[in-house]
């Protein structure tokens, strides 16, 4: 089969030669553009290069590098301080570094409680002063009071013997602290041939000390004997029973060690009465009979307060002569600043204490007022004379003397 072309549709043909020069022409301006660029970029570098120097320059005389070229050091020193003591790991350092602050966090702590005991401290031995003295000054306003009450009184004299209370008072009341009846006896009280013994006995050694400084001090070294010994600071002091009981008590009761140092030992009394009862002649109550005794004991109650007073027969331990002198001196000086009330079987102390409102008491099946009025009216002075010693007679010539 046979084919045939127009020829106005035959493609033209370009050579070669035509088509490597455009190729080449292409290339050149890529390569053109390449270089321009590579020369730019190498501008650029070398522009980057002088500004990183000039930066680094800056920086190397700055104080940052500085610091951090100081920082180094530090760091390259501590590396081989740790490594002389055995710490080659350096990761380790951050924990050391962890348990330094948590440490130092409990020295924090541990520096504050410890201040704040201090202060307790110095508070409880401030709040121990000033008990000592709230003490001392109780011993003082009963001196006083008993000087006031008694100035004027004509037969009793009482004056406060600080903590001079009697050995079985002290006794009594130290047992009574420690809840012990009658065990401990060497140790809290006892009389042996080398005399009398025990913390008591010490207690009492103490009190009779003529200098107050002395007084004092001997006191508190007892208290604070005890002290140790209940806290088992002291464990030589004492029968190892007993210490084992105070140390057994404070941990029963926590601040039962800090009551033994403010307990002190009851004052006493140093009671003289006039056998005269005009002011002479003072003895010791204790060498005096149970109506002396009695009769000291009722001046003393009538002179000391203006509250009412209830007296309850005071002649079972006082003879005639002691009510005829207590009642005269005593009772009508009293009754005009105080009410007093008696119960009496004794019609003496009715007539001579002048009593202004009298009830006469009977029994049947039990007791009753039979009569009330004042001495003045007939049917209670016939009842007086019914009782009293001499009768009408007796009873007359007591009011006349009254009147």
């Amino acid at each position: 089969m046979i084919f045939f072309l127009n020829e106005d549709v035959v493609p033209t043909i370009l050579t070669s030669s035509d088509f490597d020069a455009d190729i080449q022409t292409f290339n050149n301006s890529i390569d053109t553009a390449v270089g321009e660029t590579k020369n730019a970029i190498k501008d650029s570098i070398e522009g980057l290069q002088a500004n990183i120097n000039k930066i680094e320059a800056v920086l190397t005389k700055s104080s940052w590098k500085t610091n951090f070229d100081r920082s180094v050091n530090q760091y390259n020193d501590l590396q081989l301080k740790l490594q002389d003591q055995g710490l080659n790991n350096l990761n380790e350092y951050s924990q050391l570094v962890q348990t330094e602050k948590e440490l130092t966090e409990r020295l924090v702590k541990a520096t504050a409680a410890k201040q704040q005991f201090e202060e307790k401290v110095t508070q409880a031995k401030g709040d121990i002063k000033e008990i000592k003295q709230q003490r001392l000054l109780l011993t003082e306003r009963r001196q006083k009071y008993l000087k006031e009450v008694l100035s004027e009184n004509q037969y009793v004299q009482i004056s406060v013997k600080p903590y001079g209370c009697s050995a079985m008072v002290l006794e009594y009341a130290f047992r009574d602290l420690l809840s012990a009846k009658t065990e401990f006896a060497s140790d809290i009280y006892i009389k042996s041939e080398n005399g009398p013994q025990g913390v008591v006995s010490s207690f009492l050694d103490a009190a009779i000390l003529s200098n107050k400084e002395d007084r004092e001090n001997a006191i508190f070294d007892i208290q604070k004997s005890l002290y140790k010994v209940s806290t088992g600071a002291d464990k030589q002091t004492f029968s190892a029973r007993f210490r084992s009981k105070l140390v057994n008590m404070n941990t029963q009761h926590q601040d039962f060690a800090d009551s033994l140092l403010y307990w002190f030992p009851e004052d006493g009394l140093d009671v003289q009465y006039s056998r005269t009862g005009d002011g002479k002649n003072f003895t010791p109550i204790s060498q005096g009979s149970a109506g002396q005794r009695a009769a000291a004991m009722l001046a003393f109650l009538l002179a000391q307060s203006e509250r009412p007073l209830f007296i309850d027969q005071p002649e079972d331990d006082l003879d005639n002569s002691l009510i005829y002198d207590l009642i005269v001196s005593q009772i009508k000086s009293t009754k005009s600043k105080r009410q007093i009330i008696m119960v009496t079987h004794n019609p003496n102390i009715v007539v001579n204490g002048d009593a202004e409102m009298v009830h006469t008491l009977n029994f049947n099946h039990q007791c009753f007022v039979e009569h009330k009025g004042s001495i003045q009216d007939n049917k209670m002075r016939a009842a007086i004379c019914n009782i009293m010693e001499g009768g009408t007679t007796a009873f007359n010539n007591r009011y006349k003397r009254l009147i």
